[in-house]
Parts: structure tokens; C-alpha cells; sequence
């Protein structure tokens, strides 16, 4: 350990001390000698580097300044005359010297001197302070389309389908649409009609739907052999079907007699056709009858017009396969496909409920 005057001693080093005096040589000074390091200055030549802002255009207002930055100044200012400004000037000569070697100044720079006694700021050119360039403007992103809203999920009524739908002549069609009565071959405007006719029943009444688009009147006159053999298919394969629909549209209609107007939509009216044993035997006629007669009249119940009630006719229309087995002509080939369309759809809402009431009574017998 050192005694403690040797500690102290190592604390405060000679230069330290040094720097001491010195300070207290500068305090003294500049209280004794303002007026003289006022004039060495020589304050208008570093008016001009000042920002005009700050020191003005007179060198009075430099003076003030000065005044401001060292508050001795005024008084040294006062307590010397002219008549010992020479002496004054020679001990101003000593303290720049002693200045420029403590502060690194330049003593022929009164600009680098004010710059490090003056609270002013300091000239800086423009290209010191760095720019910073505007972020690019981006556009609104668009706005997200409005999800439609989706459907509750109707619980399925059976896991097994409950209805049959098929065409025996494929190719009619809806001359509005099509601009003629058939399509030889092909698919007409009774497909997309029986195909709307299935989704109204499975997707917003949980009944599934067995239908076959096969084409069955490439050879008219076989047209009803070939959907026969269509419908024994879907029988054999479903066997809790309850009803089986046969899709058509009919002819030799205008237009006025073709149409139906309900609540304010045109669309195409419905004829339920039966069969009976006039030239064939077919003991159970009755029975599709029956159901024909209440279809007919629930759609008028709820869509008053848009069936134009049920029609019996000599053939059987392969109606012996099912008790429940109806032909339906909806429109004729003066209506359009969407009109057609658009009649299956309510056909669908009407169907569904007594589709249920019918399976749920075979169910608890």
C-alpha cells in the first residue's frame, strides 16, 4: 500500500496540474484582455460565415453576441481605456497562443476560434446531411371479392337413393333455346331439366336421386324398349326407390300455351301423364293415378297454374315397373330451356315433401 499523500499524488499527475494553471491563466486573461481579443478577432471578418439569420448584417450584433457567449466581456470591455489597449493587445497576442496550443486552433482562423467558444451553429454543406428518399406510394390493394354465403349441409334423408329420374326421348329439346325441337342423337333441353329436377331434391331436400341421361331414342320408335330396360336397371339397383319420373316436353303448342306466369316469372307449365291397360294389361294403373292427382294438386296448392293437372292416356309408358311411376311434360317445344328449367326447380320443392311422408310410412310399417 502507498502512504496516502503518495496516492494522491499518483491521482493528480503533473500534466493535470499543468492543465490547472493553465485554465486560471485563461479565466484571468480573458477577464483583463476582452477588449483586446474583441479587436484580434476582428468580428467583421466572420460575419460574412455566419448564417445571417443568427449574427445579423452590423458587427454589432457580433459584439452582443460575443457579449452573450462570455459574460466577462462587457466588463472587461468597461474597465479598459485606450490608454492601455497596446498592453492589451500584447497579452491578447499570449493568450491566442496559449489557446491555439491547448485547443489545436489556428490562430490565423478567427472563424475556428468563434466556432469553438460561440454557441452558434456551424456551417454544414447540404450534402453532410443525408436524404431520404419518400417510400413509394402503393395503391390499395383491391378489395376481396364477398364470399357467397354457403348452404347449411341438409342431413340426407336416406343413405339410399328414393328417386328415379330418365328421359326416354333424349333429344327433345326447347326451340327457344335451341331453335329446334330435337336434337337427333344428342342431349336436348329434357336432360337439363331432369338434371334440376335431382339437385333441388339431394341438395336442398337430402333425397338422393338415381338418374341416367343414357340416350334412349337414337332409334325413335324403340325409344320406350330402351328406357324400359334404362328404368329395370335403376329399380334393381335402388330398392327403396318410392317414385320414378320420366322427363319429357310436349308439342303442338303456341307460345301463350306454353307459358305460365308465376309470381312475376314466365315458366313452362307441368302436364302429369298416366297410363292405363286400354290396349295392354296394366292392372295397377290406378295407383299411379292416385299419385299423380295429389302431385298435381299440392304444385297448384303452392304454385297456382304451374300444373296443368294430370292427363290418361291408352299407352303405359313403362308406368306397370312402379306404382309410383309418372311422365311429366314440362313446357313444350315453344318454351325455352331456362323456363323449363326453372319449373323442375319448384317441381323439386313440392316433390320432396311427399317423397319423405311416403318413405317414412314404409318405414314404420
Amino acid at each position: 500500500m502507498y502512504p496516502a499523500s503518495y496516492y494522491y499524488r499518483r491521482r493528480l499527475p503533473g500534466r493535470s496540474r499543468g492543465k490547472g494553471l493553465i485554465i486560471c491563466l485563461i479565466v484571468f486573461l480573458m477577464f483583463s484582455t476582452g477588449i483586446g481579443l474583441l479587436k484580434l478577432i476582428n468580428i467583421q471578418q466572420a460575419i460574412p460565415k455566419f448564417p445571417l439569420l443568427i449574427l445579423g448584417q452590423k458587427g454589432e450584433n457580433a459584439l452582443n453576441l460575443m457579449c452573450s457567449a462570455m459574460p466577462l466581456l462587457p466588463v472587461s470591455i468597461e474597465l479598459n481605456d485606450e490608454s492601455n489597449n497596446q498592453s492589451s493587445i500584447q497579452l491578447a497576442d499570449i493568450l491566442v497562443l496559449r489557446l491555439s496550443r491547448v485547443f489545436r486552433l489556428d490562430r490565423q482562423s478567427p472563424i475556428a476560434l468563434l466556432e469553438k467558444e460561440l454557441p452558434v451553429p456551424v456551417e454544414v454543406e447540404s450534402s453532410a446531411v443525408p436524404v431520404m428518399k419518400a417510400a413509394p406510394v402503393l395503391p390499395n390493394p383491391p378489395s376481396p371479392e364477398p364470399e357467397e354465403p354457403r348452404q347449411a349441409q341438409v342431413p340426407t334423408l336416406s343413405e339410399e337413393c328414393l328417386m328415379a329420374v330418365y328421359n326416354t326421348h333424349t333429344g327433345e329439346t326447347y326451340a327457344l333455346t335451341d331453335g329446334m325441337d330435337r336434337l337427333q342423337g344428342k342431349k336436348g333441353g329434357v336432360v337439363q331439366a331432369a338434371a334440376a329436377l335431382e339437385e333441388e331434391l339431394e341438395k336442398k331436400l337430402g333425397i338422393r336421386v338415381a338418374r341416367s341421361d343414357a340416350i334412349n331414342d337414337d332409334v325413335y320408335q324403340y325409344s320406350y324398349a330402351k328406357s324400359k330396360a334404362v328404368l329395370e336397371k335403376l329399380l334393381a339397383e335402388n330398392s327403396q326407390i318410392v317414385a320414378a319420373f320420366d322427363v319429357h316436353r310436349d308439342a303442338g303448342k303456341s307460345r301463350e300455351e306454353s307459358i305460365v306466369n308465376i309470381d312475376g316469372e314466365i315458366l313452362a307449365p307441368i302436364l302429369i301423364i298416366v297410363g292405363s291397360d286400354a290396349r295392354a294389361e296394366f292392372p295397377g294403373w290406378q295407383n299411379n293415378y292416385q299419385f299423380a292427382k295429389k302431385l298435381a294438386s299440392e304444385i297448384n296448392k303452392q304454385y297456382p297454374g304451374l300444373c296443368l293437372g294430370v292427363m290418361v292416356k291408352d299407352g303405359r309408358y313403362n308406368q306397370f315397373l312402379h306404382p309410383r311411376a309418372l311422365l311429366l311434360e314440362i313446357g313444350s317445344v315453344s318454351n325455352s330451356t331456362e323456363e323449363a328449367v326453372q319449373s323442375a326447380r319448384l317441381l323439386g320443392k313440392v316433390l320432396g315433401p311427399l317423397i319423405r311422408e311416403i318413405y317414412e310410412n314404409k318405414q314404420s310399417e
